[in-house]
């Protein structure tokens, strides 16, 4: 599923009315999927349940008060705390405020009574709407929006967002100084970048997006080459096994990890390797664990590689290696190596020689920065995994730059460059297999710094 910035969405928006479709009606498009996708989100939900609705004076405002105006045809008994007067409410939303049935209680109070209004509203909900700002809040948030942002946040209400939990940035994740915690998210068309990076992520909850007729070829136009991959995407990259599949038809790894210190490492990553579909995973760590290896990966083949004095994998040359890499098709390289120069080297050294299919982590990844060379590989594709720590070593910034809530993003920071990176995290952002990757250089690039992403 394509991602979206604020920019990019607001130019479907505007391609969309341009096409003949009223922005009003895609309002109530939105409004009604999003009434159908909460209901979905909290099944126990049902009529006379008392639901608060939050709306700002914006557009996303505008889908809160169609919400509103579903639920209490279907039912509920609404409240409404909106954020403005009516005089003050963009033009489709004061069309929606005026088709508010009766029976919706409305509060439009001041700011000054936002956080006391909201701590009043949680404690009579069964459910609370945030419809305050979409994706176009400006951090950091006025002390009002604070306070109110904070006041739902401790109400105790189960809190559903309509298309971004308020208070985070939709194009980066950033949260200045606070931003609603939601239990879901239920986002327009597609998901927005600030959905998937930190710290926003972590406001989200369970993220839902519901389609109201965008047209494929406009979301194309306006989004560039990230993708949401949904475990369906996942599943659609993985041939089918016949029955009668060999291990050897079915994907061979060799996992090289670990080191003396931290030799858990190299079991979990052989672990993920066969968890993968891989049908014969060779595990190759330090001598000193491959005891512990033998009973706790058993499918594994073992190779006990030597370390040196300061625990690391001394460098395997010559025919040593080529019999390590016989009959591989991808390489797994990095977890536990640790900071051994001699590994370093040795690591730099192989993935500019072999031609194997690697995933590159950790210390394997430290090893570039810590030689002072830009990352590079041999003739095969290179997946890197950084955690942001790693990746600021590589792009040669600091970690507290990334990611880090309301920072700006400098010429030196990873997220300003075009790094396609997927940090470890419950959600992933990364491009489809049609679009970029998240590849590192061959040997043969010079480059002082960081290189982009490749196609």
């Amino acid at each position: 599923m394509r991602v979206a910035t604020s920019a990019g969405m607001a130019a479907i928006d505007r391609e969309t009315i341009a096409g003949g479709v009223p922005g009003r009606e895609l309002m109530e498009r939105a409004g009604r999927e999003m009434t159908w996708q909460l209901l979905r989100e909290f099944p126990a939900l049902a009529p006379p349940a008392r639901v608060g609705v939050v709306c700002g004076k914006g557009n996303n405002g505008g889908d809160g008060l169609v919400v509103a105006r579903l639920l209490e045809n279907l039912g509920f008994e609404v409240k409404v705390l909106l954020l403005a007067a009516a005089a003050d409410l963009a033009p489709d939303a004061r069309a929606n405020l005026d088709r508010l049935p009766p029976g919706v209680e409305v509060d439009a109070a001041p700011p000054e009574l936002w956080a006391d209004r909201a701590a009043d509203l949680c404690a009579d909900a069964d459910l609370v709407v945030d419809a305050v700002f979409g994706t176009g809040v400006a951090l950091p948030l006025r002390p009002d929006h604070a306070a109110l942002f904070a006041a739902l946040n401790d109400g105790g209400a189960p809190i559903a967002s309509l298309d971004l939990p308020s208070g985070v940035g939709g194009d980066d994740g950033a949260v200045d100084p606070v931003a609603v915690r939601a239990d879901a998210t239920i986002t327009v068309g597609l998901p927005k970048l600030g959905l998937l990076l930190p710290p926003g992520r972590d406001h989200v909850g369970a993220l839902s997006v519901v389609d109201i007729g965008f047209d494929d070829e406009a979301c194309a136009r306006h989004t560039g080459p990230r993708h949401w991959l949904l475990p369906a995407d996942y599943a659609d990259l993985l041939p089918p096994r016949p029955a009668d599949t060999h291990k050897y038809a079915a994907g061979t790894v060799l996992v090289l990890a670990g080191s003396a210190r931290f030799g858990g490492a190299a079991l979990l990553a052989a672990l993920g390797a066969l968890r993968s579909g891989a049908g014969l995973v060779t595990l190759a760590l330090p001598q000193e664990h491959a005891a512990a290896a033998a009973s706790f990966v058993p499918e594994a083949p073992v190779v006990a590689l030597p370390t040196g004095p300061r625990g690391g994998l001394l460098p395997v040359a010559g025919d040593e290696l080529a019999a390590l890499l016989r009959r591989q098709r991808a390489l797994a390289l990095g977890p536990g190596l640790g900071d051994d120069p001699d590994t370093d080297r040795f690591v730099v050294d192989l993935l500019a020689a072999t031609s194997l299919p690697a995933v590159v982590d950790a210390d394997a990844l430290s090893a570039f920065a810590r030689l002072g060379l830009p990352p590079r590989r041999g003739a095969g594709p290179t997946v890197i995994t950084p955690h942001a720590g790693e990746l600021a070593r590589l792009a040669g910034s600091t970690p507290p730059s990334w990611p880090h809530a309301g920072s700006n993003s400098s010429p030196n920071s990873p997220r300003a460059g075009a790094w396609c990176w997927s940090p470890r995290a419950p959600r992933r952002w990364w491009p489809h297999p049609t679009g970029c990757s998240g590849s590192i250089p061959p040997a043969t690039t010079r480059s002082p710094t960081a290189a982009p992403a490749t196609c």
